[in-house]
């Protein structure tokens, strides 16, 4: 057995192939972070906190605190989506139903799914993001959502700080990875007690895209010198599967 490590620790080598983790929009982790504390917190996150999953990834130990970073490099986020691609699971907070699910049919299918580990032990404070007619918006972190509106106080600097942070690339592999997981799973899936839906999770399906209207897929990947493959950038993009 292995130890399980939490909080804000780095990746060690030999855990990469034993590694399992749930990951979140980028943005979305920025703003749980700041919570009440307002611009003034999202301004220095987005100045010298970016990036905080591919150095997590890469070995770095982050604090819970604002604490300028020193520069990422291009390999590091070549290193980060590596070290992804070779996890024993990958799963998403804001389909934490579906990915615990999907783990117990990948890791322990003989093992139901417990009422517990489907609790919301940690609620946000926060309200549901509604777009301009009142309804749920289903893309959160978009046009007329709180969290858009959150960063329109950045400065056109900071802006493009915040649009080429390379935890956007991290996220889509992981929802890639995810999302093809659980379409292979569900599709194998033929016996009466399968604990998977037969329909995919809503984020596999929606054409919610990862980045914002100020940067380009290309331009992310050519700014982190990465070369582009058809599935980042299926998923960088937000296409359904």
């Amino acid at each position: 057995l292995h130890p399980i490590r939490m909080g804000h620790q780095g990746l060690e080598d030999w855990e990469v192939a034993h590694a399992v983790s749930l990951f979140r929009p980028p943005r979305q982790r920025i703003l749980s972070f700041c919570g009440q504390r307002g611009e003034s917190c999202i301004s220095q996150v987005v100045t010298g906190h970016l990036g905080v999953m591919v150095r997590q990834l890469t070995g770095t130990n982050i604090g819970n605190n604002r604490d300028l970073l020193p520069p990422l490099t291009s390999s590091m986020v070549k290193l980060a989506l590596e070290r992804l691609s070779q996890f024993r699971f990958v799963g998403l907070t804001e389909e934490w139903e579906a990915s615990v699910q999907l783990f117990h049919k990948v890791s322990m299918p003989s093992v139901p799914v417990k009422p517990v580990e489907l609790l919301n032990l940690h609620p946000s404070v926060q309200k549901i993001s509604r777009g301009p007619h009142g309804q749920q918006d289903e893309c959160p972190t978009q046009q007329h959502s709180l969290e858009a509106l959150m960063f329109e106080g950045l400065s056109s600097i900071e802006k493009q700080q915040l649009a080429l942070d390379p935890d956007q690339l991290v996220y889509a592999a992981a929802r890639l990875s995810f999302c093809t997981l659980y379409d292979v799973q569900r599709r194998t899936c033929t016996h009466t007690n399968c604990m998977l839906p037969k329909t995919l999770p809503r984020v596999c399906t929606s054409r919610c895209r990862i980045l914002q209207r100020e940067v380009s897929s290309d331009d992310l990947l050519s700014h982190w010198g990465l070369t582009k493959t058809p599935q980042l950038l299926l998923a960088l993009q937000g296409l359904p599967l």
